[in-house]
């Protein structure tokens, strides 16, 4: 290696093995050697490059401690070792002896706590520290950083309150602490220039701020779930303007939606499944424009679902478990989305996870399955035995013979009742289940006589079913059934 090299960039090979652990290029300024295979130890050597401006070190596998002697280099800003094996505590020098900007380890499996001085220069731009097993608080100066843009500290160990300077700083922009124990709650007041904040599965409280209105005009990402957010929804919360991601579910909100939307045109995806929520399901929630994802499942709603549903039919629609009553819209009565409407007791529909909706008298009374079929054998002119159908009905139906044959050699398994002159079937008629027929199959292979008799005893019957006004019969549940 030159002793006068100055930068190193053989990222995006196909390198193995240890880097050397003697470095003999002293003005090295900036070394880039990510996405590689390397392995081993960050060498020592590193640290007594008193000109390195930048090391990066990503997507390797390199593991062991990170030596403490690099935090000491003057001009170091930007540290980037993300996604390797390391292991051990973080230096605690990082950040007091240089102007320290970008300062990235994510995806490793380092322990301890965050450097306290990480920001002690004030040019800290980004704090990206992801999916290890980091403890202790948050150091209260990342609070007052007011260079910080984004802070990423999503799945450690991470305890008490968050310094509330985080979320109001100004320049902020992503705000990543989810999968961890953080507890308190959020200031009323975030910074303007905030994108996207991701709190989900820690301790926070109180209730959602009422900050997130249309002043945060970048706010796109909101995820919240699993805390333990109190009180109601906000009714600003409904005017961020390019919020696509919703996501306060898992938590103790209750009351009613908002009745408006001031503006969600952006909004993508809503869960607020498994809070408290009381109330109608708003109208408007069914007419957003780019809604694909909602799951309002695990709360207290209640009433009908609105028919501005029928307009839209995201890829993923939840209402489960909850107080919901009467007949789903038609365009939610999909096989995939039959799981959607589990839990309502007194919601109906047709499709079979949910109870059959009941018709009225009045409105069904063409269509309620008022007949008897049979089914004897004759003889044809040649004196061999041919097989006919014959239908009598005893109240006014609008179907045939032949709708009732194409459903019934479909419904083998619907055998509904049995007795000495045939048996008795359940036969749907059409696809969407408004016709629901019982089919009595009188099949003889005896005597002409005893055939006779058989169709006797069905014509009777018929007469005796034409005067029964029941349920059973009225509301769609069979002209024969035992």
């Amino acid at each position: 290696m030159s002793k006068n090299l100055i930068n190193l960039y053989l990222f995006n090979n196909t390198l193995s093995g240890h880097i050397p652990s003697s470095i003999e290029a002293p003005n090295l300024q900036d070394v880039d050697l990510s996405k590689n295979s390397l392995t081993g130890p960050i060498p020592e050597d590193f640290g007594k490059l008193q000109n390195l401006m930048g090391l990066s070190l990503f997507w390797n596998q390199l593991s062991g401690e990170i030596p403490a002697n690099i935090s000491f280099v003057p001009t170091l800003e930007t540290f980037k070792v993300f996604s390797n094996q390391l292991s051990g505590v973080l230096p605690p020098e990082f950040g007091l002896h240089s102007e320290l900007r970008r300062f990235e380890v994510s995806e490793n499996k380092l322990s301890g706590e965050l450097p306290r001085h990480l920001c002690a220069k004030g040019a800290l731009i980004g704090v990206v520290a992801s999916n290890n097993n980091l403890i202790g608080q948050v150091p209260k100066s990342l609070g007052s950083c007011r260079s910080l843009i984004t802070i990423q500290l999503t799945n450690n160990r991470f305890t008490g309150e968050i310094p509330s300077g985080i979320c109001t700083s100004p320049g902020m922009v992503w705000v990543m602490l989810g999968g961890n124990s953080f507890s308190g709650t959020l200031p009323s007041k975030l910074g303007s220039n905030l994108s996207r904040i991701e709190i989900s599965d820690n301790k926070f409280a109180g209730p959602i701020p009422a900050g997130l209105s249309s002043s945060l005009l970048k706010l796109m990402m909101f995820k919240a779930s699993n805390n333990l957010f109190s009180g109601e929804i906000p009714v600003k919360l409904t005017s961020l303007p390019s919020i696509s991601i919703l996501s306060p579910d898992g938590n103790q909100l209750l009351g009613q939606l908002p009745h408006h939307v001031v503006s969600w045109k952006s909004l993508i995806a809503l869960n607020l499944s498994g809070n408290h929520l009381s109330g109608t399901i708003r109208k408007a929630i069914g007419s957003l424009p780019s809604l694909i994802f909602l799951d309002l499942s695990e709360n207290q709603f209640s009433g009908a679902i609105p028919h501005e549903f029928s307009h839209f039919v995201p890829n993923t629609f939840i209402l489960s478990s909850n107080n919901l009553f009467g007949e789903i819209p038609p365009a939610f009565e999909k096989w995939e989305l039959e799981l959607s409407f589990l839990n309502n007791p007194n919601l109906c529909a047709y499709i079979p996870v949910l109870k059959s909706c009941r018709r009225s008298k009045a409105s069904n009374s063409s269509k309620l399955s008022t007949n008897e079929m049979h089914h004897p054998r004759r003889r044809d002119q040649a004196g061999n035995y041919v097989e006919t159908w014959k239908m009598a009905s005893f109240q006014k139906i609008d179907f045939t013979e032949s709708n009732i044959l194409s459903s019934l050699a479909q419904s083998s398994s619907n055998l509904i009742g049995s007795g000495g002159s045939g048996k008795v079937y359940c036969v749907v008629i059409n696809h969407s289940g408004e016709v629901v027929v019982a089919v009595k199959w009188i099949s003889n292979n005896r005597k002409l006589g005893r055939q006779n008799q058989l169709e006797k005893q069905f014509a009777a019957e018929v007469q005796i079913l034409g005067m029964i006004r029941h349920s059973c019969y009225e509301e769609g549940k069979g002209g024969f059934s035992k």
